[in-house]
């Protein structure tokens, strides 16, 4: 993951734009994408979520740190779909 010299996800420039920085945290039930190119840091997923989305901790997204109903909701309310979620196949 690309980080700031603080560790934590870097802000889109928007002078210098990719198409897509998707990474991926999987977890047992389930894998997190985050996409930090669409990401408006609105910090709903930290506020609602705090025991898997946590800047200070590196990854700063664990997947298991909550139940996965939960973690699925959180990241639907996601204001600019930078998070994503996948159901691991059991």
């Amino acid at each position: 993951m690309k980080t700031s010299e603080t560790g934590k996800p870097k802000r889109r420039d928007s002078s210098n734009e990719k198409e897509s920085d998707m990474q991926s945290y999987k977890g047992k039930q389930a894998t997190v994408t985050y996409d930090e190119n669409v990401c408006v840091h609105a910090g709903k997923c930290v506020g609602r979520l705090p025991s898997v989305f946590n800047l200070d901790r590196d990854p700063w997204i664990d997947p298991d740190a909550a139940d996965l109903d939960a973690l699925e909701e959180t990241i639907k309310a996601g204001p600019s779909g930078a998070l994503g979620l996948t159901r691991n196949s059991q």
